[in-house]
């Protein structure tokens, strides 16, 4: 980690730092175990994107606003700030542990809590991020307008100008399931919620980290827990019992996988290209 860094984080921490930790774990970010004489701190940092402290501020902003509805556990949020090309975030040390018997049932509940907070409107009040790509977050009344032009639309203009879908086909595509996008009502979202991005801490209670929030429908969240599969039938369970799905949810949940199988296609290359026009296809 850069010196000059480590002189802002003291000052920030208060204490002498006595070691920094690399943690592994993320593609995007660095992350390290910050030890000082009073106590652990998590910072990541970055210095491969355009603008890292505009990717960590809105970390940030989505931790401290899921803290503040008391439903699900985040770390809190100690700063965030930039130091010439390197963009930075401290969070308090959640000391990692193990999946216990209660744990899957808790973040289930949590999830589900969260979910439960509402807006008059699917959105956020500003761009944020999925992985390193801008995530539109303009506000709409309408939940198929907003998930197709504020997620589909932008990643399929990323995918078709890369060469990996014809525009014609995604045209088609969008005006095919319009009609099948309906929403009860926008719920807080995590927002990029696969088995990396929640932790159990040593007691096993849940934690939720690095979110990407927005008011969207749950079925969502939902629908990524699927994708890559990760999450026991407890959560499920749990969730299903707090917060009942639509009968026919499952029907959705293709749609949904769509926008991640997309960031992932254009994050990450061709190896999600048939998960993509797999789904494609099923809505003829």
């Amino acid at each position: 980690m850069h010196s000059a860094l480590l002189e802002i984080l003291s000052g920030i921490t208060s204490q002498p730092i006595l070691s920094v930790q690399p943690v592994s774990g993320g593609d995007i970010n660095d992350a390290y175990k910050l030890v000082t004489s009073a106590g652990y701190y998590f910072v990541k940092t970055n210095d491969r994107i355009a603008d890292p402290d505009k990717m960590f501020r809105e970390e940030a902003i989505a931790l401290n606003f899921i803290s503040e509805t008391g439903t699900a556990r985040v770390p809190s949020v100690l700063t965030h700030g930039r130091l010439h090309d390197i963009g930075f975030l401290v969070l308090e040390w959640i000391p990692p542990g193990r999946a216990q018997p209660h744990t899957a049932k808790d973040l289930g509940m949590s999830l589900a809590a969260l979910h439960k907070v509402t807006s008059d409107q699917y959105g956020w009040p500003t761009d944020n991020f999925i992985g390193t790509l801008t995530q539109r977050n303009t506000a709409n009344a309408s939940w198929s307008e907003f998930y197709t032009n504020q997620r589909l639309v932008p990643q399929f203009e990323i995918a078709c100008n890369a060469g990996f879908l014809p525009q014609e086909q995604t045209t088609t595509f969008l005006k095919n399931i319009e009609p099948l996008l309906v929403s009860e009502n926008p719920s807080l979202l995590h927002g990029d919620l696969w088995s990396g991005n929640w932790m159990a801490d040593e007691k096993g209670n849940s934690y939720l980290i690095d979110p990407a929030t927005y008011f969207g429908d749950r079925e969502v969240d939902i629908a990524l827990t699927q994708l890559f599969g990760g999450f026991d039938p407890d959560f499920y369970r749990a969730y299903h019992d707090t917060y009942p799905l639509d009968a026919d949810y499952e029907r959705r949940i293709p749609l949904y996988q769509l926008y991640y199988l997309l960031v992932h296609l254009n994050l990450f290359g061709t190896s999600y290209l048939p998960g993509v026009v797999n789904i494609m296809n099923r809505y003829r």
